[in-house]
């Protein structure tokens, strides 16, 4: 059993390489491996709130908004950032949509 410094609030398994990675509402991004052994981890300023498929990255939202692309190696770098917490993110196969107050927004990788 692998505890990881939270709540987990997002998981994704990218690629095909059977990698799965995990947000925490502290803030932790870690990948581990088939063999549930660790591969990588950050640590974000904010908990994350919500992972999204980003073409061949993550997309990280953490609770204050800010936007971040993870890659498969962990390296990642800042996208931008909402005007406030994002209450719901979702893909359409092309970008993603990030819903905050009353507005909806749309990026793409």
């Amino acid at each position: 059993m692998k505890r990881l410094g939270g709540r987990v609030t997002g998981i994704r398994f990218p690629g095909t390489d059977r990698r799965v990675i995990a947000g925490t509402s502290q803030g932790f991004l870690l990948c581990y491996g088939p063999d549930g052994n660790p591969v990588w981890h950050r640590l974000f300023e904010q908990g994350i709130r919500h992972l999204a498929p980003f073409g061949d990255e993550t997309l990280v939202i953490d609770d204050a908004g800010k936007l971040s692309a993870v890659g498969a190696s962990g390296s990642g770098r800042t996208i931008g950032r909402l005007p406030g917490p994002c209450a719901i993110a979702d893909t359409d196969g092309a970008g993603v949509l990030l819903t905050c107050g009353s507005e909806v927004r749309r990026i793409e990788p």
